[in-house]
């Protein structure tokens, strides 16, 4: 059997037809594609794994080449390593010709080395400490979505640097929302403003493998899967698309419809602050504006950790504003008596009201119905300055995400600083207190602009500025304005 140099070209469409794989048309563009990254993010059924697998094959007849197959575990990086181990042992009967082979999942010991010293390996990203120490020609990045974007950033892209730029990566996964995967589908995507030229990416639904649905898009198989037009499982796990996905709690967001850019701060509005408090997580705080409309607009955000929130007051207070800016009131969490008392002393009055945090459910019932009233109008709107705060509307989703659950569980404590903020907020403004609208709570009389309109029970004193209501002592013009 004669060995290939390797400054030799491998045909790949011979090998692949000795082993038996006919790439369909959308594989063909995968592999016809001569981007050094490659993101197919792909349905069930498309043949991924197998397109994979097929990519890195003919790296096995160059000598000394060595590639990875790294999973989130070792099962499911087994799928494209079966591809390869079938072409290898089984099509072409090399078996007894190699230096070592082994296939065992349980262990993890799965890989093959031919006669020349080049090597594929199956590795898991459970187990870290496995994909340190070599250079690699290559790297397929198994199911990409489920893995955590340390195992790409700082295992595997270092280890393609040695053999740059020949070296290459896969990553075949479907989707899951907007994580770190969507990150690296946008470098690949030309109209995207992280484009690069090494990347390349597509988007293949199931239904483009005609092999298996014929029919396409209208096959019955297709068909019979989708239970209704907005199926986050089907348009995430068929579909292969990022908008959707299971256990998505706000499906109403639409990056085209509820980003606006450039926004433009309106003096003649009524300006927020909606707050979220962290040290090790972000402390949170949007200015959002109000129109006569009641439609929202998060305009600004301010996203930071590791700061005490004297620092972060001090920071808010002293960063530049658009002409005519003030803070009308600010809203946070009230776990947090403390924080709330720094801010009012340092910028804004702020309140904090239990009760805006206790239902969590009508909180984000809340907020979906400014996403999307009852007409399907869209009242609330994000700038596309705030990245943090589109990134977490994108991913937000409960803790549990199985298809056959009928009720989801209570969200997951993850992508929900500035969700949080807006949650209280918005409960604190059009919940707590009554039904009233924006203008029946805030108005103008004797305690100034912006004062909150007493219920019947409290009492009033327009000349020390002060309303009490039960234990608690509010004033309505000054920086010291929030006391248990």
């Amino acid at each position: 059997m004669p060995m290939v140099g390797a400054d030799v070209d491998i045909d790949a469409s011979a090998l692949w037809s000795k082993v038996g794989y006919k790439p369909h048309p959308k594989q063909a563009l995968f592999h016809n594609s001569e981007a050094r990254f490659k993101v197919p993010v792909c349905g069930r059924r498309f043949g991924k794994s197998k397109m994979a697998a097929m990519e890195a094959l003919p790296e096995l007849f160059r000598p000394d080449t060595l590639g990875w197959i790294v999973g989130p575990t070792y099962t499911l990086g087994a799928k494209e390593f079966d591809y390869v181990w079938d072409a290898i042992i089984h099509r072409l009967r090399l078996g007894p010709f190699l230096k070592r082979k082994a296939y065992n999942v349980n262990t993890g010991d799965m890989y093959l080395e031919m006669p020349w010293n080049s090597k594929i390996e199956v590795k898991s990203a459970d187990h870290p400490d496995g994909l340190v120490g070599e250079g690699l020609d290559y790297v397929i990045v198994s199911e990409a979505a489920k893995q955590k974007p340390s195992v790409w950033d700082k295992f595997l892209r270092p280890a393609l640097a040695d053999k740059a730029p020949r070296s290459w990566a896969a990553f075949p996964s479907t989707p899951e929302g907007h994580n770190w995967y969507y990150e690296l589908y946008q470098r690949g995507q030309v109209n995207s403003p992280t484009y690069s030229a090494q990347y390349e990416s597509w988007n293949f639904p199931s239904w483009m493998n005609h092999y298996v649905y014929p029919m396409g898009e209208r096959d019955p198989e297709i068909l019979d899967q989708k239970r209704s037009e907005d199926d986050p499982w089907f348009w995430q796990e068929i579909g292969a698309d990022f908008r959707s996905f299971v256990g998505k709690i706000y499906n109403e967001w639409d990056d085209q419809i509820h980003i606006v850019r450039d926004y433009e701060y309106n003096p003649e509005w009524d300006n927020f602050m909606f707050f979220d408090f962290g040290f090790e997580n972000p402390f949170v705080a949007l200015d959002v504006q109000i129109s006569p409309s009641e439609d929202i607009y998060i305009w600004r955000e301010y996203y930071e950790s590791g700061k005490p929130i004297h620092v972060h007051a001090r920071e808010l207070a002293n960063r530049q504003n658009p002409e005519g800016y003030n803070i009308r009131v600010g809203y946070g969490d009230a776990a947090d008596p403390g924080a709330i008392e720094t801010l009012n002393m340092m910028l804004c009055q702020t309140f904090g009201d239990p009760d805006a945090k206790k239902d969590v459910t009508r909180g984000i019932q809340e907020v979906k119905k400014f996403l999307k009233d009852k007409t399907g109008t869209p009242h609330l709107f994000v700038n596309n300055a705030c990245q943090n705060t589109i990134w977490e509307f994108q991913n937000y989703r409960f803790k549990q995400t199985t298809r056959e659950e009928n009720k989801p569980d209570a969200p997951k404590k993850w992508a929900d600083h500035s969700l949080d903020a807006i949650r209280y907020g918005l409960m604190h403004l059009f919940v707590l207190g009554s039904r009233y609208h924006l203008s029946d709570v805030y108005y103008e009389g004797p305690v100034g602009k912006g004062a909150l309109k007493p219920p019947a029970r409290e009492e009033a004193t327009a000349d020390s500025g002060y309303f009490t209501r039960d234990d608690h002592v509010f004033t309505l013009g000054g920086l010291n304005g929030f006391e248990f």
